[in-house]
């Protein structure tokens, strides 16, 4: 779950609890034989605005467009056959901004994605 940068502290809590309940599942895909197959995770998540309202039609990126989707109606969205490494996840909306999270996936736990750090609008670095 995804939710607009313009929130209190309270809110960002939210967000990083939110992310930290994206959904990973682990799939093989295969590169000639099985003992090259490399592992990816399908990442799912929720956009949503602090009150529970869903957020549609939103474009949701992984790595500056590498990987791309569009929220559904229920504010849903799934990005697919991401591999292992570090990876940023940003929320295109032209009304609302959303903070970019990080998100780590080790080869060994690819079902266990971990939020690394998120930034938002005014955040110190």
């Amino acid at each position: 779950i995804l939710v607009p940068s313009t929130m209190t502290s309270r809110r960002l809590l939210s967000l990083l609890v939110a992310v930290l309940a994206l959904l990973s599942v682990p799939a093989a895909v295969a590169s000639g034989d099985a003992a090259t197959a490399t592992a990816t995770a399908t990442i799912r998540g929720r956009l949503q605005m602090p009150d529970g309202t869903a957020i549609n039609t939103t474009r949701v990126t992984l790595n500056d467009g590498q990987y791309s989707t569009y929220s559904q109606a229920d504010g849903t969205f799934t990005l697919y056959n991401v591999g292992p490494g570090i990876h940023a996840l940003n929320a295109h909306n032209p009304t609302q901004h959303f903070a970019t999270v990080k998100i780590q996936l080790l080869p060994d736990s690819m079902d266990s994605p971990r939020c690394i750090e998120y930034a938002y609008a005014g955040a110190t670095k």
